[in-house]
């Protein structure tokens, strides 16, 4: 019975227009804890797209894992841990190439050609010729914008430059190639990376302008450092082990890094927002003090009025924090026409210059409910103190002013 009067009375409060300033500010708190809401929805799903999409991409072509044996032999493939979906041969190394007197620095991937799976994401976005076309020997496969920034199409005569190391010295050693096709990926590897023939490292001998060993994709490329320890315990003496992290972790923490202080930044104007409930609530509980002091002396416990105020002041909380959680994942799952529809209004695309073709996002469980959380918990820290104010006075002057 109790619990039907507290909220019966905390209805009639929500409801209550005799203090048209204190509703006002509370319904501007409803509207700018919904719209706080909504914006660390829609945020925090469109850092996970690009997140998922970097990952989706750039971990697609680099190796996951290199384990790399003593003096780059092929001989003997090391054995898989569990995680490993595929285990090819492989050489990596940095060169430079030459194309009509335009130069760019690149990493040089050496790749088994004949077998299937060596290089999946790139076969399977090639925009001109085929991974297969390699098996031709001489011939080099690029990024489309870096064969546009270089003005080379497929056919044209290429100059990779690489350089070998002697006893005391370096040897720069100049290996013509022909262009046999395009690749677009959608991320780094577009604009700093030549794929050729392993049969070509080998006929050529450039192999010690890097290092050769056999790349490992990972079903999870976040677990590389658990199937690292693994592979290390299994392997003989002299073998290495080379991780995608050692060369990519920095740009993944720079995006959580980013990721989490955008969420610190918009998390503050829903606390803002939580904070200005406290105005809105003391202001309700001064219009009600002559209510309040007559409870008091009809014997109406303290738990009981601290209650009706608590329900009254979250209830505003509950319906904007769910609104702007329903809005938020509408939006996000709707990123990619919005984001459209938001270019046709200013006249451009906000994704010039990126290799997005629209503004990804994904929706995570675990997000909604750490929004839910802080965003609850702040605006139950607002209405605490003012529903406590409601009976730490005297009732005595209420009623004599009623």
């Amino acid at each position: 019975m109790k619990g039907t009067n507290v909220l019966w009375m905390a209805g009639r409060y929500l409801a209550s227009r005799r203090n048209p300033h204190a509703s006002f500010i509370n319904w501007a708190s409803f509207a700018g804890l919904t719209a706080g809401v909504v914006l660390l929805t829609v945020v925090a799903s469109v850092m996970n797209g690009f997140d998922r999409e970097l990952r989706t991409r750039l971990l697609g072509v680099v190796p996951h894992v290199l384990a790399v044996p003593p003096g780059g032999a092929w001989d003997t493939a090391p054995a898989a841990p569990p995680d490993v979906l595929s285990s090819h041969r492989f050489f990596a190394g940095s060169a430079v190439i030459g194309v009509r007197g335009s130069v760019q620095p690149l990493l040089l991937y050496g790749v088994d050609a004949a077998a299937r799976g060596s290089l999946d994401l790139v076969a399977r976005r090639m925009m001109e010729g085929s991974v297969e076309d390699l098996r031709q020997g001489g011939g080099v496969l690029l990024g489309a914008p870096l064969a546009a920034l270089l003005g080379a199409v497929p056919g044209d005569p290429v100059v990779l430059v690489v350089t070998l190391p002697r006893e005391s010295t370096i040897e720069p050693r100049v290996e013509r190639f022909t262009l046999r096709g395009t690749f677009e990926v959608g991320a780094q590897p577009d604009y700093s990376l030549a794929v050729i023939d392993l049969a070509d490292v080998q006929a050529r001998g450039i192999g010690a302008a890097g290092v050769s060993g056999w790349r490992m994709q990972l079903a999870d490329p976040m677990r590389v450092g658990e199937v690292a320890r693994t592979l290390r315990e299994g392997l003989p003496p002299g073998w290495g082990v080379r991780l995608w992290t050692d060369r990519y972790g920095d740009l993944f923490r720079a995006v959580r890094l980013e990721k989490t202080l955008m969420f610190v930044f918009l998390a503050l104007v829903i606390a803002i927002a939580a904070f200005n409930m406290v105005s809105g609530q003391t202001m309700l509980v001064n219009d009600k003090r002559g209510d309040i002091a007559m409870l008091e002396t009809m014997g109406a416990p303290t738990r009981f009025l601290v209650q009706v105020f608590l329900v009254q002041g979250f209830a505003v909380a509950v319906v904007g924090v769910a609104v702007g959680l329903a809005a938020g994942v509408l939006l996000a799952w709707n990123a990619g026409p919005v984001a459209g529809a938001l270019s046709g209004v200013l006249g451009g695309s906000i994704l010039d210059g990126t290799p997005y073709d629209e503004l990804p996002a994904e929706v995570l469980g675990t997000d909604l409910a750490v929004i839910a959380a802080l965003s609850l918990g702040l605006c139950f820290l607002a209405v605490l103190r003012p529903a406590l104010k409601a009976v730490a006075e005297n009732p005595a002057p209420a009623l004599h002013a009623a």
